[in-house]
């Protein structure tokens, strides 16, 4: 792990230019092209990766997928904010400034 602070529910990211992504089934496929590591999300990361590059943050994400699973908001929004760090940390995406 980096020693980068960790952004919290607020932050707003983008994919980074060097990472394609591509839809195969229920799994979302990343591709580092600099690094040439392959991740695969499941349907649930897959379905946040997907609204983080449309320009929301974890709590607005959190917000909207919150009654399409069985987990209490604060326990999603925990989890998807880890997934955002995870990210930042894999250079998988750049934070949105201002």
């Amino acid at each position: 792990m980096s020693n980068r602070r960790a952004l919290g529910a607020e932050v707003r990211v983008r994919a980074a230019d060097q990472v394609a992504t591509r839809q195969f089934d229920e799994e979302t496929i990343l591709l580092d092209l600099r690094g040439g590591n392959y991740f695969g999300l499941d349907e649930t990361a897959g379905a946040i990766w997907e609204r983080l590059n449309r320009g929301m943050s974890p709590q607005e994400i959190a917000d909207q997928l919150v009654g399409t699973y069985e987990v209490e908001r604060d326990v999603l929004l925990q989890d998807i904010v880890r997934f955002v760090d995870d990210l930042l940390d894999r250079e998988l995406v750049t934070e949105l400034s201002g």
